[in-house]
């Protein structure tokens, strides 16, 4: 049903893909429940709503621009997505850092947002994810607060320069534009943007304290009322993004996302810097009538956290260790140290270059003695905060991103003259030395691997696993498909074939990811059986690249050594250990150029009612299908041998039919004579026949055994094209040419006549070799 192959790092987009086709399909604008994984219970979905209305949009713009149909006008609307959005949020953050602070500010913003690898990397191609959102939505922000002077303004002053807002109103139009970003990022993703509230909060206080009475004697003035406005905007945005995610039938207790709680908490965090910094700054001010307003946005701030507490992991699922411990078997959630080790040091280099922009921030600190040190330390404090966070979880550096710009942008403010053209070299040395090289080099990359047909081991995953669920689905043309397979490859399998599944890596999961683990974890055939039956699985992939049969392993079991993985179902399937007698392996060989994508794959059906003959008969065609011809053929012979005599000449053909195939021409030759002793069959006959006739292996042809098998046939019944198609073959090896024309001249005027093209064609190139004195070979 779905077939649009996108890199496998972009994966996530799948799963929003079929959530707009369910709302699309259901008629809903909210998506809140699914069943394309843990099946067969399904489970809540708490993603933004807002992707999957962008997508629909897309997809319906596609089709109208196109007439492609739905499905696929969605899926092709993926690779132009994110250009439009991307474009809007340059115009949007651009168009408003040059209002607030010159044309210069504008344009360093645009270039950071497309010249930044970890800013641009959330926007790439098909990369259909709330990633590159967030990453703008933490930017907008960062940057409203360091135009809002960190709750600072400074009049102007003839043509004085500062980086303080020069007016009350333009602090307070910085304030909202920072809530109102935050809030949209909260929408998207509470748990990335959240701590970016805090650290704007902290960070804001922070400066206060440090410099505040320093920026006052420099003619600064603090506002408290700026930070109660950009808590008030924030929480009252953040709560109606609320309302029209989830009003009136979906409100829970569900801390992982988007919560009047952090907005409540969102207030109380603005509150305090307010009145804390407010104290520091009038020391007038008695402590205790300072603190007893604190009261109140102190419970705010508080009111999270005891609702975690109290709710445990159903109000906070990612305090269940089950789900925290997912985050060191996914990319995102390794530590820098722990990616460089696999993926190796260049995967990282960049993001450990971006980290020397805190050296020349630090510098300018301890030199600057005015009231520049309260913007330039808010944004180093923040910027190091996020640095701190994405060296424990490489998530964050998207993110951090967008303070990090904003920090380069304050650096040149800092560092530049007053004088337009000074200021202008500076910028376009700053571009030059640290965006443009990453952008060029995305292009040039992109552009020399498509000219050479590059393709990644990993990318190769994606048409693998749509040629499995293609496979999968021929086993089982009609109903539900349930897979059981690791978490990628039950993404990225389903999403092809829209089956249902169990493990997927999404929090929302766990339920589908615990079911998983169990079964691949049991320790016998029968314990992994029961499971089965309870989650109705149909189908079974084991793929060697990410089986994730460690993994589950170590989940359920964190303290066991990892050699017990090994007595598992799950490690039992991998290493190809004798089979359950009610697992039906299916036969699957990788299409030609998709070897690379992995070492091994074992596909199986689900039959508890399959008796030993059919397990021995797919055993052994799934052995052909991985090359293992002479164990195949052991296999075979153990079938044969449990097959009533009446029925083994018609096993016999379906056997050598198969192996024949796969290329085992020796084999099927062996087989097919096996089975015409059980008696006589004209198709087995005719297939023995045109093996003999046309294999490649020259030891194996005999075109007089050949004409031995077929030449009484063709007397008999001289209007059947196969026959006479076969008989052709055999004459042309044994030399008589003229015979061979005649035949095949009779056999393609046969098919012409049954309005048969693509037969046609075929017995017209045999015909053309016979002609030539040639004979034909497979």
């Amino acid at each position: 049903p779905l077939r649009q192959v996108i890199p496998s790092r972009h994966a996530d987009g799948q799963m929003w893909v079929r959530h707009a086709l369910a709302a699309r399909e259901s008629h809903q604008a909210r998506v809140r429940f699914t069943v394309s994984d843990n099946a067969l219970i399904g489970r809540e979905v708490h993603w933004s709503s807002a992707f999957p209305w962008m997508i629909r949009a897309a997809g319906s713009l596609h089709q109208a621009m196109t007439g492609a149909a739905g499905s696929l006008a969605l899926e092709r609307a993926l690779f132009w997505f994110n250009a439009p959005l991307l474009f809007g949020l340059v115009v949007l953050f651009s168009s408003w850092a040059g209002r607030q602070a010159g044309a210069g500010a504008g344009l360093l913003v645009a270039l950071g947002m497309v010249g930044h690898k970890r800013f641009y990397e959330g926007f790439t191609p098909t990369y259909i994810d709330h990633h590159g959102v967030v990453t703008a939505a933490v930017f907008g922000l960062v940057l409203g607060i360091a135009f809002m002077g960190a709750g600072w303004w400074k009049p102007a002053a003839g043509e004085a320069t500062s980086l303080l807002p020069s007016s009350r109103e333009r602090a307070r139009n910085a304030a909202i534009f920072s809530a109102a970003s935050g809030a949209v990022g909260m929408w998207f993703s509470a748990a990335a943007v959240l701590p970016g509230i805090a650290m704007v909060g902290a960070a804001g206080l922070a400066v206060a304290w440090w410099q505040g009475r320093a920026a006052r004697r420099e003619g600064a003035i603090f506002e408290p009322g700026l930070w109660r406005l950009w808590g008030r905007v924030g929480a009252g945005a953040s709560f109606v993004f609320y309302l029209l995610e989830y009003a009136p039938a979906h409100f829970s207790l569900r801390l992982e996302v988007n919560h009047p709680l952090y907005s409540l908490a969102w207030w109380g965090g603005a509150e305090i810097v307010a009145i804390v910094a407010a104290w520091r700054l009038e020391s007038a001010e008695p402590f205790r009538r300072a603190a007893g307003r604190l009261t109140l946005p102190v419970l705010a701030v508080a009111a999270p956290p005891l609702a975690m507490l109290a709710g445990g992991s159903a109000a906070f699922a990612l305090g269940d260790p089950f789900v925290g411990e997912l985050r060191h078997f996914v990319a995102e959630g390794r530590s820098l140290l722990a990616s460089a080790r696999q993926s190796g040091f260049p995967a990282v280099a960049y993001d450990l270059a971006s980290v020397l922009i805190l050296v020349p921030a630090r510098i300018l600190l301890l030199r600057r003695r005015d009231e520049t040190r309260i913007v330039l330390g808010f944004l180093t404090a923040v910027t190091a905060a996020w640095v701190a966070m994405a060296f424990f979880e490489m998530r964050w550096w998207l993110a951090g991103s967008g303070p990090q710009i904003g920090l380069l942008l304050c650096l040149i403010a800092v560092g530049a003259s007053a004088r337009p053209r000074a200021r202008w070299l500076v910028i376009g040395a700053a571009t030059a030395m640290l965006l443009l090289p990453a952008g060029v080099m995305r292009i040039v990359t992109a552009r020399a691997e498509n000219r050479d047909r590059v393709v990644s081991e990993g990318d190769l995953l994606q048409p693998l696993y749509r040629d499995i669920a293609a496979t999968l689905r021929e086993t089982q043309p009609e109903g539900d498909i349930v897979l059981l397979a690791s978490p990628n490859a039950s993404m990225g399998i389903s999403y092809y074939g829209r089956f249902k599944s169990l493990g997927t890596l999404f929090w929302e999961n766990a339920d589908g990811l615990r079911a998983a683990a169990r079964i691949f974890s049991a320790g016998s055939d029968e314990d992994a059986a029961a499971l089965v039956r309870a989650r109705g699985v149909t189908h079974l992939a084991i793929l060697s690249t990410a089986n994730f049969v460690g993994e589950y392993f170590r989940l359920l079991h964190p303290d066991a050594e990892p050699e017990r993985a090994k007595e598992t179902f799950g490690y039992r399937l991998l290493a190809k250990q004798a089979l359950p007698p009610w697992l039906q392996p299916v036969p699957y060989r990788r299409p030609a150029g998709l070897e690379g994508a992995t070492r091994s794959v074992a596909l199986f059906k689900v039959a508890f009612d399959q008796t030993d003959v059919e397990r021995l008969y797919h055993v052994a065609f799934a052995q052909l299908a991985d090359g293992e011809v002479a164990l195949a053929e052991q296999t075979f012979a153990l079938a044969l041998a449990r097959v009533p005599a009446s029925a083994r000449l018609s096993f016999c053909e379906s056997a050598g039919a198969a192996f024949y195939h796969y290329g085992a021409d020796a084999a099927a030759v062996r087989i097919f004579r096996q089975g015409l002793e059980y008696g006589q069959n004209p198709v087995v006959a005719n297939l023995l026949a045109w093996i003999l006739a046309t294999t490649s292996d020259a030891a194996l042809r005999d075109g007089r055994a050949a004409l031995a098998l077929v030449e009484a046939k063709v007397r008999n019944e001289p209007d059947d094209p196969t026959v006479l198609s076969t008989f052709a073959a055999a004459c042309a090896e044994v030399g008589r040419f003229a015979e061979a024309v005649s035949a095949a001249e009779r056999a393609l005027a046969l098919v012409r006549a049954a309005g048969d093209p693509a037969a046609e064609a075929l017995l017209q190139r045999r015909l053309d070799a016979y002609r030539a004195g040639r004979p034909w070979r497979q």
